[in-house]
């Protein structure tokens, strides 16, 4: 219930007794969204350090019982699924059978690394040609 409070505090019509807090209260009842978002890059690119700093940045709403190369995120009122695709070449054709249940991507390219830039073009180019993937959202990560 302290949430509720804090909720209904932060609304524009902070009385406890306005329709803002009831609202705030409601939504609290609702199945929070579920949102998955794929991780991928080429290999050594920064993709597991990247997941890394987002669960330091967000400790406290890290849900623990992921399946392996997931991180599940409670942010707001979205549960959040971060999928780490292995970035090997021999591994990328298996993205494929993820981008349909993506809502978004991050793509992590390694700025540093100036001899794959090229080869990272290449890869997101074929990435976002792939019609699973058409409209979805895409941050780029350098």
């Amino acid at each position: 219930m302290g949430r509720v409070l804090f909720l209904g505090a932060r609304s524009s019509h902070c009385c406890p007794g306005s329709t803002a807090f009831f609202w705030d209260a409601h939504l609290l009842l609702l199945p929070p969204r579920k949102v998955t978002l794929l991780v991928m890059g080429l290999d050594n690119a920064g993709k597991t350090s990247v997941i890394m700093d987002i669960e330091r940045a967000l400790a406290g709403e890290v849900l623990r019982d992921a399946q392996p190369g997931q991180t599940r995120l409670r942010v707001d009122r979205f549960e959040v699924t971060l999928v780490d695709l292995p970035g090997g070449q021999r591994s990328r054709s298996a993205w494929r059978s993820h981008y349909s249940e993506a809502h978004g991507l991050l793509f992590v390219l390694d700025s540093g690394d100036l001899a794959r830039v090229e080869e990272a073009r290449k890869v997101l180019s074929r990435v976002l040609s792939h019609p699973d993937v058409s409209g979805k959202p895409l941050l780029l990560e350098l």
